[in-house]
């Protein structure tokens, strides 16, 4: 009996002894993209605004769950996959007018590379739960002449 005893207490300890399961929310980081930055591991490593990412897919194939990705203001063609937990910033700007008519705006607006492709019908592809996405403008209008050349903006597949 104390034999087995011993071996219940030494795999308690080996059980409370290993790492616990889940994203380390320790490590959790901020990322920036901006229509200026460079898709660049080795020279723009993404942590600041003055070492920022080109693309906000770019930025996607290189944090994990948890991470933020602020995108600055500017206009982004792009068609994005999101597989990891995070959350995607945009800039929202504040237009004071008269109080009725204050109103926040995002100066962050992505629009879809692909047009009218039926293999990839959406902005923004979300293939996970616990994503966060806002202050954007997720525009459907890639070539600007007036009629949507996707039928999404947003498709979850959760």
């Amino acid at each position: 009996m104390r034999k087995l005893s011993a071996r219940i207490l030494s795999c308690i300890l080996v059980v409370a002894s290993l790492p616990a399961v889940g994203p380390d929310i320790s490590s959790a980081a901020d990322y920036f993209v901006s229509t200026n930055g460079i898709d660049d591991i080795f020279s723009n490593d993404g942590l600041s605004p003055t070492s920022s990412w080109r693309s906000i897919a770019y930025a996607l194939q290189n944090v994990s769950s948890g991470n933020v990705i602020n995108v600055g203001a500017g206009e982004y063609i792009e068609s994005l996959s999101i597989t990891n937990r995070i959350t995607i910033n945009g800039t929202n700007s504040f237009f004071s007018t008269n109080p009725p008519f204050e109103r926040h705006l995002s100066a962050t607006v992505i629009k879809p590379y692909f047009t009218n492709n039926a293999n990839f019908p959406m902005v923004v592809l979300v293939e996970t739960n616990g994503v966060t996405i806002q202050n954007l403008t997720i525009e459907g209008d890639a070539d600007a002449n007036g009629m949507p050349d996707i039928s999404y903006g947003i498709y979850s597949t959760n």
